[in-house]
């Protein structure tokens, strides 16, 4: 792992920032005790909450409500709540230095005041926002307050957490509040609000485009990188100006040899931007970056250029006390860990927008990602809005991770059933994936994982049949491109889990020879399997059923933990192996022999 054994201390510094591929040595931790109250009657307004902070409980930040670890756990929250913290920034904020508050994630939608002046909102549950702060400060006392709005409607993005009150089926108890870091940061007279890398390794190029905020003035973006060794590699000084506002400034860099990112070799290149104006450092950002393709041909998924053959586990980001958050400090890099010794070389992160350092975790220690929207339910226009919208915030927080190598928008038709007999419907899913495809051409787009694609670059598949008998039966039948297409009969099978399975089409969409992946199935202990088989000797025989089929190229076992009333993970709740990590291995070690073997006996890429 040339990342984590060359640049160890580098990594280490990274990791307890909390967005550690955007890393600023000067910011400041606002989590911790907060002041905190709901609101059910909606008059924090009118009492002038927003002004005096003057809440009658606590909690502490960064926990849900509902959660153990927030100390509120209250399960059905008021739609309305309010936060409030006084704070002082810390001594090294220099004066003359502009001040960023930031957050990491509020569900649902945020409205935040400084000492009273509103410095903005914003909506989406899963998404960062920050706030330049500077002219709102009133020197080592101040006063942050908080307004969070949540409520169960169904238009909007929310994953699994139930729009009925309680959980049922799969869906569980809600997340609201604030559930991811609160921070500060300071900069100088221009700072990167964003930046954006595309490392071809066929071309030896990386591309870099950066979004600058700041004064008007001259100022050079000073850009160092390094090896996975530590040696020196490329530089660039790029003079630019600004004249109102921001300013995006472009170059690329060519590098005489490379060295790609994949599973087994997690090569990454740090990289130092710094924005300069004159002898003054205005901005310094530590970062990385992995050279690392993906595209389909010939029917299989190939990560720079060679067969990848998906050995995957879906996993949802729920944790014991924290439930969205984890309380140990080190509970992402333990789950990564832990999903790599079980022999996996990827994860499809369901329904969820997992935090920064998951997937910094990710691309440190090589485990691939599919990144996937958290999913509204009601077909509306304010779905459509809110969807698209925050969907781009997401693509645009995480498309630097070499890490992710898929992008989902959609899962299930959740949200867009519909479509199965609408054309508007199938036009929005099909929209959906060209507008990925538009903010990141780099990586795969999966447009509705599992159900009816209207185009997409992989046809995934979900099943949960009762008898490796009857997946057997069905990998047979998708065999032919008309065992693929859509018949109305397979809709009504949505009522009936394990029994059968969707079409993997939508209507008139006709198969075009894009890979195929069984990206659900197993979840043994949700529902009953016939034959009375252990959970080990079903995960043996389903998983390696698939891999013995050649035109399947991988599969995503339902689920890594248990969660919520989903007693179906090869882990409990508490991450205690239900299997023998050794054995779990053997079963994805065979999976991957047999892949090889069908490959004409190549190492591949897996």
């Amino acid at each position: 792992m040339p990342a984590w054994n060359h640049a160890k201390d580098y990594f280490k510094r990274l990791s307890a920032h909390p967005r550690p591929d955007f890393y600023r040595e000067s910011w400041h931790s606002l989590d911790g005790a907060w002041r905190f109250e709901f609101d059910p009657r909606k008059r924090g307004l009118d009492r002038k909450l927003h002004l005096s902070g003057d809440l009658a409980g606590k909690i502490t930040v960064p926990f849900c409500v509902e959660s153990d670890a927030s100390g509120v756990k209250r399960k059905n929250a008021p739609g309305v709540m309010w936060y409030a913290k006084r704070f002082a920034p810390p001594s090294d904020f220099s004066r003359g230095r502009r001040t960023l508050l930031c957050f990491g994630a509020v569900d649902y939608e945020a409205e935040v005041w400084v000492n009273g002046r509103r410095a903005g909102g914003h909506e989406g549950g899963y998404t960062p926002f920050r706030f330049d702060v500077t002219e709102f400060l009133e020197g080592d006392e101040n006063l942050l307050v908080v307004r969070v709005r949540d409520t169960l409607d169904p238009r909007v993005p929310r994953g699994k957490q139930t729009f009925l009150g309680a959980p049922f089926l799969v869906m569980y108890t809600p997340v609201s509040g604030i559930w991811q870091p609160v921070y500060l940061e300071s900069v100088g007279a221009a700072h990167l609000r964003n930046f954006t890398v595309k490392a071809a390794p066929e071309r030896k190029t990386a591309a870099f485009r950066f979004d600058v905020a700041g004064e008007p003035g001259e100022y050079t973006l000073k850009v160092r990188i390094r090896t996975p060794e530590g040696v020196e590699t490329a530089a660039g000084d790029l003079p630019f100006k600004i004249t109102r506002g921001g300013r995006l400034v472009e170059t690329g860099i060519a590098f005489d040899t490379v060295v790609p990112w994949s599973p087994e070799n997690p090569a990454l290149y740090p990289a130092r931007l710094e924005i300069v104006r004159g002898n003054s450092v205005e901005d310094a950002v530590e970062t990385y970056f992995g050279w690392r393709s993906i595209e389909v041909k010939g029917g299989k998924v190939l990560l720079n250029g060679e067969p990848f053959y998906h050995r995957f586990v879906l996993n949802q980001g729920y944790f014991p006390g924290g439930w969205y958050t984890p309380v140990k400090r080190d509970a992402f890099r333990e789950d990564v860990e832990t999903i790599l010794s079980m022999g996996f070389n990827g994860a499809r992160m369901h329904q969820k927008i997992e935090s920064p350092k998951f997937l910094f975790w990710c691309d440190v220690l090589g485990l691939a990602v599919w990144e996937e929207m958290p999913s509204p339910y009601l077909w509306s226009g304010r779905m459509r809005r809110a969807l698209r919208a925050q969907w781009r915030e997401a693509v645009e927080r995480d498309r630097n991770h070499p890490c992710v190598i898929a992008w989902v928008p959609m899962n299930e038709s959740w949200g867009v059933h519909p479509l199965v007999v609408s054309a508007q419907v199938r036009d929005f899913v099909r929209d959906t994936y060209r507008y990925t495809k538009d903010l990141d051409p780099t990586r795969l787009v999966i447009d509705n994982s599992g159900f009816e694609h209207v185009e997409t670059d992989v046809v995934d598949i979900h099943h949960y049949l009762k008898s490796p008998r009857l997946a057997g039966k069905y990998y047979a039948r998708i065999l032919s491109p008309k065992g693929l297409e859509f018949t109305a009969g397979n809709v009504a099978a949505r009522l009936f889990p394990g029994s059968s399975v969707t079409s993997p089409l939508a209507p008139g969409v006709k198969y075009r020879g894009e890979p195929l992946i069984i990206s659900e199935y197993g979840g043994f202990g949700f529902y009953r399997v016939a034959g009375g088989r252990t959970l080990a000797e079903n995960f043996t025989r389903y998983t390696l059923d698939i891999a013995r089929e050649p035109h399947i190229q991988g599969y995503c076992y339902t689920q890594f933990t248990d969660t919520g009333q989903e007693r179906n993970g090869l882990l409990t709740f508490e991450r205690e192996p239900k299997i023998p990590v050794e054995k779990i291995r053997e079963v994805n070690k065979e999976a991957e022999r047999l892949r090889r073997t069908m490959d004409g006996g190549g190492e591949g890429k897996n």
